[in-house]
C-alpha cells in the first residue's frame, strides 16, 4: 500500500467510523455499553489513578488547539517557506474544531455523572455534603470540587438529561490536531519516507493516549472518543491527500519550466 492509499483509506474508514458511531450514539445504542465501561474504570481505577491519567487527557480544548495550529503553521510558512503546508493546516485544525463543536450542539449529549465535595471557605472539603451531577451536567463551580473515591455514590444508570456537550470528544480532536500539526511540520522539513513513518507513528500515539485518557478520567463516554477518532483520521487522511497534490502540482510545474 503506498502513501496515498493509506491516506485515502484513513478518509474513507475514518469517515465511515465517524458515521456508524454517531448514528448509534443518536439511537441510544451505545449508552449501556458506554454506561458499562465508565462503571468498570470507577470500580476499578483509583481516584489517584484517575488524577495521574488526568495529567494526560488535559490537553486544551479545540480554540486553544485552533489558534496553536495557526501560530505553528506562520512559524512553518516562515522558517521553511512551505505556505501551502502551513495553509492545509489551518484548514484542517479549523475544520475539526468546527465539525466538534457542531456535533456537540447538535447531540447535546450528557457527561458522565461525577460525585462533588463541598469546599468551604478556608479551601477543605466538607465532610457533611455530597452533590451528584445527577444529569450529568453539573457545573463545575469553584465551591465544589470533584470526588469520585465512592463508587457507590454514583448511581449506575446512563444520564436522562441531553443538555450536555459529551459528543464527540474536544480534547480527542485537540490532540489529533496536534498530531496533524506534528505530521504536516515534519513534512515541511523534509519530505522522506521513513520520517512520513515516524511522524505518524507519533501521530496515532498522540491520538490514542489523550482519548484514552479522557475515558479514564470519566470526562468523556468511551463512544465519544471513537467518534473523534473517526473524525481526525478522515481529517489527516484528507490533510496528507491535499499536501501531496499541492507538491506533485509544484513538482509538475518545475518539470514544465525546465522544458
Amino acid at each position: 500500500m503506498n502513501r496515498t492509499q493509506g491516506a485515502r483509506l484513513l478518509v474513507w474508514g475514518g469517515s465511515a467510523l465517524f458515521l456508524v458511531t454517531s448514528l448509534a450514539v443518536s439511537a441510544g445504542w451505545l449508552d449501556q455499553p458506554d454506561l458499562d465501561v465508565d462503571q468498570w474504570v470507577l470500580h476499578h481505577v483509583s481516584a489517584a489513578d484517575r488524577s495521574f491519567y488526568g495529567g494526560w487527557g488535559s490537553m486544551p480544548g479545540t480554540d486553544v488547539i485552533t489558534a496553536a495550529a495557526v501560530a505553528m503553521a506562520g512559524f512553518l510558512a516562515w522558517r521553511s517557506g512551505a505556505v501551502a503546508t502551513a495553509l492545509i493546516l489551518v484548514v484542517a485544525a479549523m475544520l475539526g474544531g468546527l465539525l466538534v463543536d457542531m456535533f456537540k450542539d447538535a447531540y447535546h449529549r450528557p457527561y458522565p455523572r461525577h460525585a462533588f465535595m463541598q469546599v468551604g471557605a478556608n479551601g477543605t472539603a466538607s465532610s457533611a455534603t455530597m452533590t451528584l451531577a445527577n444529569d450529568g451536567n453539573a457545573t463545575r463551580i469553584t465551591t465544589f470540587r470533584q470526588d469520585d473515591s465512592n463508587p457507590d455514590a454514583i448511581p449506575a444508570t446512563f444520564p436522562t438529561g441531553r443538555t450536555g456537550r459529551a459528543y464527540p470528544s474536544g480534547h480527542t480532536m485537540g490532540g489529533i490536531a496536534w498530531a496533524v500539526a506534528i505530521l504536516l511540520g515534519t513534512r515541511a522539513v523534509q519530505r522522506a519516507r521513513p520520517l512520513d513513518r515516524w511522524a505518524i507513528g507519533t501521530a496515532v500515539a498522540i491520538a490514542l493516549v489523550v482519548g484514552v485518557a479522557r475515558v479514564v478520567v470519566r470526562a468523556h463516554w468511551a463512544s465519544d472518543v471513537v467518534g473523534s477518532w473517526g473524525l481526525g483520521a478522515a481529517l489527516i487522511g484528507l490533510a496528507i491527500l491535499m499536501d501531496d497534490a499541492w507538491h506533485a502540482r509544484k513538482a509538475a510545474r518545475a518539470d514544465t519550466d525546465v522544458l
